[in-house]
């Protein structure tokens, strides 16, 4: 509708000033790590490696499973910078926003490995 064709401008705009706030570190560790590195970034991988699965079991093109398996890596890299970044800024005790950083590390490896 035309409804829905002038909202999605804006719409961009908030996904574009979202990015650039992850990417910044200005959102808060909290919300950064447990939303978007544990409730997104698992939700994103089991989804890309189920798909990876299934296509690897009934043969399918190779340049497709390569593609199933790489499609989180973007993600996931993306995340780590983000908790990286929150992290730097996180008022609170350093062994959490220390915490944050290597266990975000580890868990993308962990889900892009597995």
């Amino acid at each position: 509708t035309v409804a829905d064709a002038r909202r999605s401008p804006a719409m961009s705009y908030q996904m574009i000033e979202l990015v650039k706030q992850l990417w910044a570190g200005e959102l808060p560790l909290k919300r950064t790590f447990w939303d978007y590195a544990v409730l997104y970034g698992l939700s994103l991988n089991l989804v890309t490696h189920f798909v990876f699965f299934t296509l690897l079991v009934n043969d399918a093109n190779t340049v497709l499973v390569a593609l199933a398996f790489a499609l989180p890596i973007p993600y996931n890299f993306f995340v780590v910078v983000a908790v990286w970044q929150s992290a730097e800024r996180y008022p609170g005790p350093k062994k959490w926003a220390e915490l944050a950083r290597v266990g975000t590390v580890f868990w993308m490896v962990a889900l892009t490995l597995v």
